[in-house]
């Protein structure tokens, strides 16, 4: 086609056009006005961003899958950590607010805190929490024990049958104190586990 067509094209009056002609140009004066300058370019990324964030957000209640916990258990073992020392690391590093952080359980994982796991094991910064609170008293820092130290020893003490009293005085006898820090923690918990696999009783 050539230019001279072109242009007479573009400078037809309205009043010549075809129906097919005005509606185009009336969808186009449409579409600028709905979308500004962005254009239906910015239209298209606000609807994909839109989308990915409703994605991201179902992620954060999805459940995990058995693939997922497969593949946390696995690296776990590749890494050399025993089951206590892989939930200990992984859940540490999940927020306060997380179901699986305040039940001490993988299986209230989410499908994220799952991903974000498994991405966490294959990174080469990965060190285990008992690792870094040995590094941490090496040093001379004392660590405040945490929530889900605290919630292993209670999960121990059911399995004896224990009173809240009870293990109370057990605690004080194996720290000379109630229990305040990571190490008294883990000091009353291979106690108290050791005690648990002696007299055949369930063990996490």
């Amino acid at each position: 086609m050539r230019k001279s067509e072109i242009t007479n094209q573009r400078s037809v009056p309205r009043c010549f056009q075809s129906s097919a002609e005005r509606s185009n140009s009336i969808d186009s004066g449409s579409a600028k006005r709905r979308f500004g300058r962005q254009g239906v370019v910015g239209s298209t990324r606000t609807a994909l961003g839109e989308a990915n964030a409703s994605a991201t957000a179902a992620n954060a209640v999805r459940p995990h899958t058995a693939g997922q916990l497969r593949a946390i258990y696995a690296l776990g073992r590749k890494r050399g950590l025993d089951n206590d020392d892989l939930h200990d690391s992984i859940l540490s590093g999940l927020a306060n607010n997380s179901i699986a952080r305040r039940t001490g359980s993988f299986t209230d994982l989410t499908f994220s805190e799952a991903e974000r796991a498994i991405a966490r094991l294959k990174g080469r910064d990965f060190v285990p929490l008992r690792t870094l609170q040995h590094r941490r008293a090496k040093s001379g820092v004392v660590q405040i024990v945490t929530d889900e130290q605290l919630t292993k020893i209670a999960f121990l003490a059911t399995q004896r049958k224990w009173s809240p009293q009870t293990l109370t005085n057990f605690c004080v006898r194996q720290c000379g104190h109630p229990v305040r820090t990571t190490v008294d923690a883990n000091k009353v918990i291979e106690a108290l586990k050791a005690m648990n696999e002696r007299d055949h009783l369930w063990v996490a």
